[in-house]
């Protein structure tokens, strides 16, 4: 410990003398400042009076006679003395006769001390006589007096007396601090120096000097006694640092040791208590190292999870109680941000410093359990919905058709397939897709028990398991098909999606195990094709499976392998059907067909094959091929002269063509490759298209329009809701169904439609299309009515190109 210099033992005697001199050299400087301003005043009041009365009787002479000449040589008389700051002359009627111009600042600002000293504002007055006259007035004469400057040899002497007194006073202090360092103070700080420097632990070599010891006085006594017992420390400390010096090299090796490894490891006392942690430990409880010791494990876990903390106090009792090592291979602890971590942990019986104790050693095993359970979600269950996969489903599958054959039960596979969803994707994208599955599969998973299992089998199909439904098949078909009309009523439920909302419905297949299969391959795909059954049969069903349906299926198989061969080497070709003037018989456009015309079978009638382009998704391609091909003949028609800016050809759309996101992309560009005007080029859409989706149909339609594309209804009349939406829909043309052309002229029903069709038509700007006259009794009947075009066997059945060229030269001939 250094002893500051103010509590020196020489500084505090030397202090002392100081401060007595001080205070008697303070008091006679005092007396003698005093004496000298008493001296100094007196002296510059007799040298004032002194100038006046010289000065009084000139100045009162000028006053007199009102001569401001002398009073002005006698006021600037007084500006020869240095502590007159100005001097002026009154009359006696207050006018100012002279005033002497101060030679530095007009006003006098003077100092605090001679505020203090004297009244600074304090100024010499002489009255000066007029006359003799008795009621004569008086003037004055007015000294103003710098009493800075007045003072200032006052205060010369004041300054010297101070400092000579300050001066005098610290040599005093100096000679006596020397004296009492030399005497008293140098040998106790050496003492001092010595005793400072000492390690308490361990004060080897520490000895006081020999001199310091032979003084003979009590501070040699003091020495020599502090001399003996150094050496006795040291001797004992020695002793005890070679014990303990192995000790501690030991101990911190192991705790060096324990603090590296990244596990939490600990000692707890009988009661919980921490006899030591590691760093790994301190920072699962989000704790400092050196507060955990002492706290309480069982205690400072309850306030995390008393369960875990209850199990933890049970394995540790266990140990202690048995005296043998536990190993738990999966313990769970949560830490102090609540997230749950799993260990491996080993309990050890353990003697910490003689106390009974157990050793826990933990090896943190989460992120190995957390990539087992995602591997195990990745290869069993979608990502997407959450639920079970394909993998999934097999292995539940293969297990419950082997409980089923066991137990002489029957259990059934349900195949559910989202009707038009491709659509969705392709109107509005996949992410509201993925969010129409995700309602689905929610809907499915809260509909059904808990032993069924629903699972995605990719896009938009899903499987459903329903196990041991009965004993009797024709009871286990019941339950299934009043699971299957309950989902589809759940499938069909309108839900909210990206601000509107959206109503879907489902086709399902029903395979029923053991009895259709027993086998997982074959039940799949028995359901699968079931399924395609229900589509054919026109969606929002449920059919069982039944054994011709797999040749049917195999069938179908076949021949979207054929169209696919038939799309890559252009097998297909168009057949043209005019369309005439009722009243002219002239040609006035024609509507375009596709035929097929394969390699060993001949002409394959559209009938076959165009259901097969629709569900296999290549009618997209096809019908884009049409487009094109359409607007080739008519640019070459156009250029043969056949062809007049009027006349149209109108092509069928698909729905699935109709909702690609680029069809009107597709369509213009096909019409600016063939420099066509877009009025040659007329689509006819069917009720199904406009029904599926109302609101973008409308709009898509309005665009087609305002590109000058003509609109035609196909097959009007046969839809549910065709008045109703008839309004709304930009049209050009309605095209009466061949269904109620057939039997006009026999069935007043057909008739009547008929009729209401034209009337309604004509009333709001709609041109219309017949089709299907086939006979002399149909064409005359529409001869007599707003109908303008008809088309049918009457007049051409479907032609082939070159025919229909004929056919447009006779036109343009005749």
């Amino acid at each position: 410990m250094r002893v500051a210099f103010q509590k020196k033992i020489s500084t505090k005697l030397a202090k002392q003398t100081v401060i007595i001199a001080f205070f008697v050299g303070l008091i006679l400087s005092s007396i003698q400042v005093y004496l000298d301003y008493q001296e100094h005043e007196e002296s510059l009041s007799h040298a004032v009076d002194q100038m006046i009365a010289v000065s009084s009787g000139s100045a009162a002479r000028a006053v007199r006679t009102l001569d401001e000449s002398l009073a002005k040589e006698v006021v600037n008389g007084f500006m020869h003395y240095e502590f007159i700051h100005s001097a002026e002359i009154i009359d006696d009627l207050g006018v100012q006769l002279a005033r002497s111009e101060p030679g530095t600042a007009s006003e006098i600002k003077p100092s605090r001390l001679t505020e203090w000293l004297v009244d600074a504002d304090e100024n010499y007055v002489q009255p000066l006589k007029v006359s003799q006259e008795p009621e004569a007035g008086f003037g004055k004469l007015v000294l103003v007096i710098d009493w800075d400057v007045a003072l200032s040899p006052f205060y010369h002497r004041l300054v010297y007396v101070v400092t000579s007194g300050l001066v005098r006073n610290m040599l005093l202090a100096l000679i006596l601090f020397y004296v009492f360092y030399a005497a008293l103070a140098e040998p106790m700080h050496r003492v001092a120096q010595v005793l400072r420097k000492v390690n308490p632990i361990n004060p080897s070599g520490a000895r006081l000097s020999q001199d310091l010891v032979e003084r003979g006085d009590e501070l040699g006594v003091i020495a020599d006694m502090t001399n003996e017992f150094f050496a006795s420390v040291e001797k004992n400390i020695k002793q005890r640092d070679s014990a303990e010096l192995r000790l501690s090299d030991s101990l911190l090796q192991t705790r060096e040791i324990i603090d590296n490894v990244p596990h939490p490891i600990c000692a707890r006392d009988t009661e919980g208590r921490f006899l030591f942690v590691n760093s790994s430990l301190a920072e699962f409880y989000g704790l400092d190292e050196a507060k955990m010791e002492e706290l309480n494990q069982y205690e400072l876990h309850r306030g995390i999870n008393e369960d875990q903390s209850v199990e933890l106090e049970a394995a540790d009792r266990s140990v202690l109680r048995t005296g043998e090592s536990c190993f738990i291979a999966d313990f769970c602890l949560t830490d102090h941000d609540s997230n749950l971590h799993y260990f491996q942990t080993s309990l050890v019986p353990f003697t910490y410093f003689g106390q009974a104790s157990v050793l826990s050693i933990m090896v943190d095993i989460t992120a190995r359990k957390q990539a087992e359970e995602k591997v195990i979600e990745l290869a069993f269950y979608d990502a997407l919905t959450g639920l079970p996969n394909r993998n999934l489903l097999t292995d539940r599958l293969d297990l419950e058709m082997r409980r089923a054959e066991r137990h002489h039960s029957t259990g059934a596979l349900l195949f559910i397939d989202l009707d038009n969803f491709k659509g969705v994707n392709d109107s509005f994208g996949h992410a509201v897709g993925d969010q129409v599955l995700q309602h689905v599969a929610e809907q499915l998973k809260g509909a059904l028990r808990a032993v069924d299992t629903v699972a995605r089998l990719g896009g938009d199909e899903f499987l459903v398991i329903l196990p041991e439904l009965s004993e009797n098949l024709e009871e286990a078909k019941l339950s299934a098909q009043s699971v299957a009309k309950m989902l589809t009523e759940k499938i069909a439920t309108p839900f909210f999606v990206k601000n509107r909302d959206w109503v879907t419905s489902a086709s399902i297949g029903i395979a029923m195990y053991p009895n259709d299969c027993n086998n997982v391959n074959e039940v799949m795909r028995f359901a699968d094709t079931a399924m395609y059954e229900a589509k054919k049969q026109g969606r929002n069903k449920h059919v069982f499976f039944e054994i011709d349906m797999a040749s049917r299926a195999e069938s179908a198989y076949s021949l979207e392998n054929e169209l696919r061969v038939a799309v890559a080497q252009n097998q297909f070709f168009l057949v043209f059907q005019p369309q005439v003037g009722v009243q002219d018989g002239v040609i006035q456009g024609a509507e375009v067909l596709i035929r097929w015309r394969h390699p060993d079978r001949g002409i394959v009638p559209p009938f076959e094959f165009i259901p097969v382009l629709e569900s296999s998704g290549l009618i997209y391609e096809v019908g884009k091929w049409i487009i094109r091909e359409a607007c080739y003949y008519i640019r070459k028609w156009q250029d043969l002269g056949l062809w007049h800016d009027e006349a149209w050809l109108s092509v069928n759309v698909s729905p699935n063509q109709f909702y690609n996101p680029v069809f009107v992309d597709d369509v213009m560009e096909a019409l600016k490759e063939a420099g066509l005007s877009p009025t040659a080029l007329e689509l006819e859409i069917t009720e199904g298209i406009v029904i599926r989706d109302t609101e973008n149909t409308i709009k898509k339609l309005e665009l087609l329009r305002s590109n000058g594309i003509r609109i035609a209804m196909d097959d009007f009349g046969t839809g549910y809701s065709s008045l109703s939406y008839l309004k709304r829909i930009p049209l050009d043309v309605l095209k009466i169904d061949q269904s109620f052309v057939r039997d006009i002229t026999v069935d007043p029903t057909d008739k009547a439609i008929v009729e209401a069709i034209l009337s309604m038509s004509k009333n709001i700007g709609l041109e219309v299309v017949a089709e299907g006259i086939e006979t002399e009794e149909h064409y005359k009947f529409f001869k007599g009515t707003s109908c303008q075009r008809y088309q049918g066997y009457l007049y051409s059945p479907p032609v082939e190109c070159k025919r229909f060229e004929d056919m447009l030269r006779e036109r343009v001939v005749a």
